[in-house]
Protein backbone atom coordinates (compact mmCIF):
# COMPACT_ATOMS: atom_id res chain seq x y z
CA UNK A 1 0.00 0.00 0.00
CA UNK A 2 1.31 3.42 -1.00
CA UNK A 3 0.99 6.51 1.36
CA UNK A 4 -2.06 7.99 -0.41
CA UNK A 5 -3.77 4.93 -0.26
CA UNK A 6 -2.99 4.92 3.87
CA UNK A 7 -4.23 8.50 4.23
CA UNK A 8 -7.29 7.96 2.47
CA UNK A 9 -8.30 5.07 4.86
CA UNK A 10 -7.20 7.74 7.81
CA UNK A 11 -9.58 9.86 6.58
CA UNK A 12 -12.21 7.49 5.88
CA UNK A 13 -11.94 6.10 9.43
CA UNK A 14 -11.72 9.88 11.15
CA UNK A 15 -14.53 10.70 8.97
CA UNK A 16 -16.67 8.13 10.42
CA UNK A 17 -15.71 8.68 14.12
CA UNK A 18 -16.96 12.39 13.66
CA UNK A 19 -20.08 10.99 11.88
CA UNK A 20 -20.96 8.35 14.53
CA UNK A 21 -20.18 10.85 17.33
CA UNK A 22 -22.35 14.04 16.35
CA UNK A 23 -25.26 11.26 15.62
CA UNK A 24 -25.05 10.08 19.40
CA UNK A 25 -24.83 13.81 20.72
CA UNK A 26 -27.57 14.44 18.27
CA UNK A 27 -30.18 12.15 19.31
CA UNK A 28 -28.67 12.71 23.46
CA UNK A 29 -30.15 16.46 22.37
CA UNK A 30 -32.98 15.21 20.95
CA UNK A 31 -34.11 12.76 24.26
CA UNK A 32 -32.60 15.44 26.82
CA UNK A 33 -33.95 18.38 24.86
CA UNK A 34 -31.57 21.29 24.27
CA UNK A 35 -34.01 23.96 25.34
CA UNK A 36 -35.13 22.97 28.91
CA UNK A 37 -31.29 23.34 29.45
CA UNK A 38 -31.40 26.62 27.88
CA UNK A 39 -34.14 27.81 29.96
CA UNK A 40 -32.66 26.32 33.32
CA UNK A 41 -29.98 28.40 32.51
CA UNK A 42 -32.13 31.61 31.96
CA UNK A 43 -34.11 31.19 35.28
CA UNK A 44 -30.91 30.68 37.01
CA UNK A 45 -29.43 34.11 35.93
CA UNK A 46 -32.89 35.75 36.37
CA UNK A 47 -32.54 34.35 40.01
CA UNK A 48 -29.36 35.63 40.76
CA UNK A 49 -30.40 38.96 39.00
CA UNK A 50 -33.40 39.22 41.73
CA UNK A 51 -30.72 38.73 44.50
CA UNK A 52 -30.77 42.45 45.96
CA UNK A 53 -27.77 41.88 47.89
CA UNK A 54 -25.22 40.81 45.51
CA UNK A 55 -25.83 43.74 43.52
CA UNK A 56 -24.56 46.66 45.57
CA UNK A 57 -21.32 43.92 46.25
CA UNK A 58 -20.60 43.91 42.45
CA UNK A 59 -21.00 47.54 42.30
CA UNK A 60 -18.71 48.41 45.39
CA UNK A 61 -15.79 45.87 43.36
CA UNK A 62 -15.97 47.68 39.97
CA UNK A 63 -15.68 51.21 42.21
CA UNK A 64 -12.98 50.20 43.79
CA UNK A 65 -11.57 48.83 40.18
CA UNK A 66 -12.62 52.45 38.94
CA UNK A 67 -10.91 53.87 41.83
CA UNK A 68 -7.39 51.72 41.56
CA UNK A 69 -7.06 52.15 37.64
CA UNK A 70 -7.55 56.00 38.50
CA UNK A 71 -4.87 56.04 41.39
CA UNK A 72 -2.59 54.29 38.73
CA UNK A 73 -2.94 56.87 35.76
CA UNK A 74 -2.84 59.35 38.60
CA UNK A 75 0.16 58.52 40.44
CA UNK A 76 2.06 55.65 39.13
CA UNK A 77 2.51 57.63 35.15
CA UNK A 78 0.65 54.64 33.63
CA UNK A 79 0.17 56.88 30.84
CA UNK A 80 3.01 59.07 29.53
CA UNK A 81 0.96 61.90 27.83
CA UNK A 82 -1.41 64.26 29.70
CA UNK A 83 -4.20 64.07 26.67
CA UNK A 84 -3.99 59.86 27.35
CA UNK A 85 -4.31 60.85 31.17
CA UNK A 86 -7.39 62.89 30.72
CA UNK A 87 -9.11 60.85 28.01
CA UNK A 88 -8.65 58.04 30.26
CA UNK A 89 -9.58 59.87 33.57
CA UNK A 90 -12.57 60.89 31.65
CA UNK A 91 -13.85 57.44 30.36
CA UNK A 92 -13.59 56.39 33.97
CA UNK A 93 -15.69 59.07 35.25
CA UNK A 94 -18.04 58.34 32.98
CA UNK A 95 -18.17 54.71 33.68
CA UNK A 96 -18.10 55.28 37.63
CA UNK A 97 -21.69 57.57 37.17
CA UNK A 98 -23.05 54.36 34.91
CA UNK A 99 -22.94 51.78 37.99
Amino acid sequence: MNSVTIYLLLAFFAALILYFQIQKLTKKLDDEGAVPAYQKAAQEVLQNLNNAEKYPKFCNVIQKKINTLRQDILFEDALNEASDKDKALDTLEQIRDKV
